[in-house]
């Protein structure tokens, strides 16, 4: 535990110190907006859609709140292996045995891009699962996870791919 908080007082790039700061308030963001829609959504809310958005399964509102505890820990996780890169907590085929400074500067930016890649992804699935209440329409529903779901891809895919040419 000491070693976690000693990684964390030290200093990092201040583009990586805002990513940090944006996925935090995403993060209490989308805790408020749990208990919100919690409060508010019938006892029955959409659990899983099609390509083109169509609700097709249903489960109990307490849904909302298990996505969301799934969430928190691939959360805290991806935050924690950002500090973690030195032990390969990111395992990535490099050329070399051990990544070099930039190649672990790359893997901590990776870790806090998807971890807001996450937090998205997790605001639009509480969006979906509420959009009866909020009146959202399929077709945004398809949109929003589509969109979400590239955030946490391309970026993944090309800060690989820069850190295994190094």
């Amino acid at each position: 535990m000491n070693n976690l908080l000693n990684r964390l007082k030290s200093p990092i790039p201040v583009t990586d110190r805002v990513l940090e700061i944006a996925a935090g308030i995403i993060f209490i963001a989308m805790l408020v907006m749990t208990a919100i829609l919690y409060n508010m959504a019938p006892d029955t809310v959409p659990s899983h859609f099609t390509f083109t958005g169509h609700a097709d399964e249903w489960s109990d509102k307490i849904f909302l709140w298990q996505t969301s505890g799934l969430f928190v820990i691939f959360m805290v996780i991806t935050y924690i292996s950002a500090y973690y890169t030195d032990r390969n907590v990111v395992r990535l085929p490099t050329r070399k045995k051990l990544m070099n400074e930039y190649q672990k500067a790359l893997s901590s930016r990776l870790c806090r891009i998807i971890n807001i890649g996450l937090a998205i992804l997790w605001c639009n699935i509480l969006l979906s699962a509420s959009s009866e209440i909020l009146g959202i329409g399929e077709t945004l529903i398809s949109v929003l996870i589509f969109a979400s779901t590239a955030l946490i891809i391309i970026p993944s895919i090309y800060y690989t791919i820069k850190i295994i040419r190094q």
